[in-house]
């Protein structure tokens, strides 16, 4: 009765394998996706000459530089940007 109810749950459900591969193609997409948005914001910067890094390193600074606040305004829009930049 056991293993018919496993079965039948598995039908219903889906394996716990498909389950695990499922995830784990959903999280190569978003880390695929969340490469290569970093790729275009550096490609943007680069082509356009702009500095990648602000003056000061510490957290009080106002300006982090160029890549750290356009990452940060992206974040702004993108929830699945944000959830991997943070």
């Amino acid at each position: 009765m056991s293993k018919w109810s496993d079965h039948s749950s598995m039908q219903k459900y889906g394996s716990v394998h498909n389950k695990i591969v499922s995830a784990s193609m959903q999280q190569l997409k978003e880390n695929r996706t969340y490469m290569m948005q970093l790729i275009e914001i550096t490609l943007f910067l680069s082509k356009r000459g702009i500095d990648f890094r602000g003056h000061r390193k510490n957290e009080l600074s106002i300006n982090s530089g160029n890549f750290k606040e356009t990452c940060l305004m992206i974040a702004k829009f993108d929830e699945m940007f944000a959830n991997h930049f943070h």
